[in-house]
């Protein structure tokens, strides 16, 4: 995991994601961790102010890469978020 004491802001990595559909893709987008407005510690003060967390705590920070505002999944579509150097996360959407 990252220790955050030591981090001197966000890994220099591009964030890709890819939706698709039957097979074909139906969005696209990618963004760079150094377009992040904020760095990591200044977000981890925000958060422990008012709570603390002694089991832990995910801090979700969002892409930056976001469809246009009539864009919907549908089910059976497939979320791919990769990271450079970190790997990738796959997911089908579901209708639950």
């Amino acid at each position: 995991g990252i220790v955050l004491g030591k981090m001197q802001g966000w890994p220099d990595a591009t964030i890709h994601i890819r939706i698709e559909r039957g097979g074909a893709c139906v969005f696209e987008g990618r963004v760079h961790t150094g377009r992040i407005k904020r760095r990591a510690e200044e977000l981890v003060a925000y958060l422990g102010r008012c709570l603390t967390f002694p089991d832990g705590v995910v801090l979700l920070t969002g892409t930056g890469v976001v469809p246009d505002g009539d864009f919907t999944l549908a089910p059976g579509d497939e979320v791919r978020i990769t990271i450079d150097g970190l790997g990738e996360l796959v997911n089908s959407v579901v209708v639950v």
